[in-house]
């Protein structure tokens, strides 16, 4: 997968992927260990490394910092709804609909 493809892919879907980072974080005992607090800040802090991969072709010299800090809100604001998401909805489901367990330290 080329940086453009990644770029691409986490740019349409970074809700999808931060939400599907925290399930795997939540339910496969070796990824257990993590707390629940720094879970949402790795999310955030991918979507920024994956915003910042491939720079935009026609970007001019200044416009670097008005998109860093647009691209660090919506790294936060992607990982708050992914957070949310999986708080209102996800847990629920998976745990009473599929019976999943979340995963114990190992």
């Amino acid at each position: 997968m080329t940086p453009e493809q990644l770029k691409a892919l986490f740019d349409g879907n970074a809700i999808i992927l931060i939400f599907i980072w925290g399930l795997i974080c939540k339910y496969v005992p070796f990824l257990a260990r993590i707390p629940n607090v720094i879970i949402p800040w790795i999310g955030a802090l991918g979507y920024v490394v994956a915003r910042f991969a491939v720079p935009d072709a026609h970007a001019g010299p200044l416009s670097g910092v008005p998109d860093a800090i647009g691209c660090i809100i919506g790294g936060f604001t992607n990982a708050v709804w992914a957070r949310q998401l999986y708080e209102g909805f996800g847990r629920g489901l998976l745990e009473r609909l599929f019976k999943l367990k979340k995963a114990v330290p190992a």
